[in-house]
């Protein structure tokens, strides 16, 4: 079940991403 843990952290990223309201800083962050 490795991709249940992947999506997990996706929306994590996602929610923080949404809390910050930067797409930016999110996008630096992913890459």
């Amino acid at each position: 079940m490795s991709m249940s843990h992947i999506n997990y952290n996706h929306l994590y990223y996602f929610w923080h991403v949404y809390k910050e309201g930067s797409v930016v800083g999110a996008a630096e962050a992913l890459y």
